[in-house]
Order: C-alpha cells, then sequence, then structure tokens
C-alpha cells in the first residue's frame, strides 16, 4: 500500500510539473533572441547609427572607387578583386544602399530622434538631426533621386528629386544647430564620435 501512494504521490508532482511548463517554449523570454532584438534604447540605437555612417564613408563604396582610381587593389580572387576590374552587376550596390534604410540607417534614425522627443532632449534630437543629414547625403550623392520624405512611412515611397533632397537636408541641418543649441543632457558617452559635445558636432 506505502509503494502505491509513493507511486501516485510521484506521477501526481509528474503532472503537476509538466502542466506548470505548458508554455516553456513560447514564454517571452524563451523566444526572445538576446543576439536579434526587437527593441532598442535610443542609448543603443545611436552606437548602432553612427557605426552604420562610418560603413556608409569607409565601406564598398568608397573602396571601389579607390580600386577604379588604382589607388588600392583587391587580391586573391575576392569580391573586391573581382570589382576592381569593373565587374559590376546589379546587385553589386544593394547592401551599401540599403543602408540608407536599414541596419542604422534612416529607419532607426527616425526612431531614435522620436525617442528622444519623447525624453525630451533636444540636444541629443540635434546630434541625431546631423547623423540622418550624413546618412541621407550619402544616399543622395551616390544615386540621385532616392526615397527620403515617405522613406519611413509608406511602403512603397516616391523618389523624390535629388535637389529637393539636399535642400530638405540643408534645412535640417539648421534645425540640428538649433536644436543642440536648446536643453537636454545629449547622450555623453554613448556618442561614439564627440561623446555628446554639442559644440562640436556643431562645427563639424
Amino acid at each position: 500500500m506505502q509503494r502505491h501512494i509513493r507511486y501516485a504521490g510521484a506521477g501526481f508532482a509528474l503532472v503537476v510539473a509538466v502542466s506548470g511548463c505548458s508554455n516553456f517554449l513560447s514564454a517571452d523570454k524563451a523566444i526572445a533572441d538576446p543576439n536579434a532584438p526587437t527593441a532598442a534604447t535610443i542609448n543603443q540605437l545611436l552606437p548602432g547609427i553612427e557605426a552604420n555612417i562610418f560603413g556608409q564613408q569607409e565601406g564598398p563604396v568608397a573602396m571601389l572607387i579607390c580600386e577604379w582610381m588604382q589607388q588600392c587593389a583587391g587580391t586573391a580572387g575576392r569580391f573586391v578583386e573581382v570589382q576592381g576590374t569593373y565587374t559590376i552587376n546589379n546587385n553589386s550596390f544593394d547592401g551599401s544602399f540599403s543602408s540608407t534604410y536599414t541596419a542604422g540607417g534612416l529607419l532607426a534614425i527616425k526612431d531614435a530622434e522620436t525617442r528622444a522627443d519623447a525624453i525630451p532632449d533636444k540636444k541629443y534630437k540635434g546630434i541625431l538631426e546631423v547623423l540622418e543629414t550624413m546618412n541621407m547625403l550619402f544616399g543622395v550623392d551616390n544615386w540621385g533621386s532616392i526615397p527620403y520624405r515617405e522613406a519611413v512611412v509608406s511602403t512603397s515611397p516616391a523618389f523624390d528629386p535629388q535637389l529637393q533632397i539636399y535642400d530638405d537636408l540643408l534645412k535640417l541641418v539648421d534645425q540640428a544647430i538649433a536644436d543642440m543649441n536648446s536643453a537636454g543632457t545629449g547622450p555623453g558617452a554613448f556618442d561614439l564620435v564627440y561623446s555628446g559635445n554639442t559644440t562640436q558636432w556643431i562645427q563639424a
């Protein structure tokens, strides 16, 4: 009799354990991938935005022009050597173009600007507006007419004329300077360029 009670108790504990873990594969913490976060703070967004711009300024487009001007070269048959011999196809610049919008591009910048408004922190937003200008200037300088005004609000944005985008960005720089001269604490050390020093950002 004692043995049956022991087995019954163990069976009951097993049922409770299994029923208590019924959502162990669908719980929020179980499905969240720490290597692919779906949300980020403004201080987490900023270094990614700046890193994206570093990559734009010094990445594939700059490298390719350097090769075509015969100032540098790729070796060992890698893509840099192949592109250096003018072997270009319609996919060669997809990554460079998309970086204007994704992976630290315009979408992340606009998200961070919204968060700066919510704090509110005008100095922080002014720095982000300078970064938005740098980001979009890279795109418009390289590809001419590209989506800008509707790029964040539409899944099929219109292509804005190149000169119109330049005009929009000049106005954005003026707004950025005004914002950096306003209230707020800024990003501090989260800014990889000037550690949040708005005087240096305005000079730049």
